[in-house]
């Protein structure tokens, strides 16, 4: 943290105004589990060097805000909230006294929230095409079973492929977030098509051949809108309750 300009005048009324600048780097944890439609508070705590006897700070909410100038790329300002709390602590630090002193402390909290534009659908591309491909290969005769496991084997490594760039993009996160439950929903739907894929294959073999085929197939498409279907509604419920 550097302080610089700081400067202090006589106040209207006795006393002194004083003020500085305040520049400083200040990690802070993301919470990712609705990425990429998140929303983050940044928070900055100053602390009085003495005690809340001798130094205590009083909020102007009134007169803060954020500066015009101020633009985070990706993301939207939403407003700034101060606050103030005492902080005390259990240790005299080594010294002889001051046991349980209050400190008296500032918060200063930024909110902003992650900009969504059509640029965001580049996010999810191999999830839609994953869906999509899965979708389509219950067009194919349920007698094509080589060529159905191919169109499923090329969706699940869209998927992964997919998976794979969002983690890297986010970082480590021990949350089950948005793209996780997203990734859990595809492969649930991949796997069931292949499931689906399977069992009306064996079941086109048995009997007479064109009555068993036109059977099958029939069962197919049946299992294949459903599967389809409930999992495109766990999707958009998924979405739209981070989303909204």
């Amino acid at each position: 943290m550097q302080i610089s300009e700081a400067e202090s005048e006589p106040a209207p009324g006795g006393g002194s105004y004083t003020f500085a600048r305040i520049e400083a780097e200040v990690d802070q944890e993301f919470d990712f589990r609705d990425f990429p439609f998140d929303s983050q508070r940044l928070s900055l705590r100053l602390e009085a060097a003495d005690s809340a006897d001798g130094l205590r700070f009083v909020p102007d909410r009134a007169d803060t805000q954020i500066s015009d100038y101020l633009s985070l790329v990706g993301w939207r300002v939403d407003g700034v909230a101060l606050d103030t709390a005492e902080h005390a602590y259990d240790t005299n630090f080594g010294y002889w006294a001051g046991r349980g002193a209050t400190f008296s402390q500032i918060l200063v909290q930024v909110d902003v929230t992650r900009v969504r534009s059509p640029v965001l659908f580049d996010d999810f591309i191999g999830f839609t095409f994953a869906f999509l491909v899965t979708a389509l290969t219950f067009f194919v005769s349920c007698t094509e079973l080589g060529l159905r496991v191919g169109m499923t084997t090329g969706s699940l490594f869209a998927a992964v492929t997919n998976l794979v760039r969002l983690d890297e993009a986010v970082g480590f996160k021990p949350e089950f977030g948005l793209v996780d439950r997203l990734a859990f929903l595809i492969f649930g739907a991949i796997v069931t098509a292949l499931v689906i894929s399977l069992a009306t294959n064996r079941l086109s073999k048995h009997g007479d051949p064109d009555a068993a085929k036109t059977r099958a197939n029939r069962i197919d498409t049946v299992l294949g809108v459903l599967n389809m279907t409930v999992f495109l509604a766990l999707i958009v419920w998924t979405v739209h309750g981070v989303a909204r």
